[in-house]
């Protein structure tokens, strides 16, 4: 029985960006179920999924068949520049499978009992650097930083940059 641990070939940043992810729109969707202005017409059919996918998710686990992971997490990995090599590397896939667990999980519990995915959740968003609120929820948009300076600053109707004049320099209001 091996009892070495391998280093993943993998960025420790992309995959916890990934996870992250992850975690993220898993919240967002359960939000977003539960304040939906339609009905859920039958919750079984929905609690039957999540059964079949924790089903399939310790299957795969049982196995060590991380290719599964892929599945899973292939369209944020590959958001983050990762391929299904990356995400099959037992270190990343088992990281990825067991939070999947954990976020089938919470989402049986918010369905079930109605518990407010934002509360019930706290754990899991904390442990990926998430606060728990609707705010904290918000994709993560990179913006340059010349875009962050013009917004935080307040200047007076009609101020105009100062003009060096010689060795004077003037603040001029029009």
């Amino acid at each position: 029985m091996p009892t070495e641990l391998h280093d993943t070939p993998v960025s420790a940043d992309r995959v916890r960006a990934m996870l992250q992810e992850i975690v993220r729109q898993a919240v967002a969707r359960m939000i977003a179920r539960q304040e939906s202005d339609t009905p859920i017409s039958d919750p079984e059919v929905h609690f039957g999924q999540i059964g079949a996918e924790g089903a399939q998710i310790r299957e795969a686990q049982r196995a060590r068949d991380w290719s599964v992971a892929w599945s899973f997490a292939g369209e944020i990995a590959s958001q983050n520049g990762m391929d299904p090599n990356d995400v099959a590397a037992p270190a990343v896939a088992r990281q990825i499978l067991a939070l999947m667990r954990q976020l089938n999980d919470l989402s049986l519990r918010v369905e079930k009992d109605f518990d407010d995915p934002l509360h019930a959740g706290r754990d899991p968003l904390l442990n990926h650097g998430i606060a728990p609120t609707r705010n904290g929820l918000a994709t993560v948009a990179f913006r340059s930083l010349n875009s962050f300076r013009l917004p935080f600053v307040r200047r007076p109707r009609g101020f105009c940059r100062p003009a060096m004049n010689d060795a004077v320099v003037d603040y001029r209001i029009h």
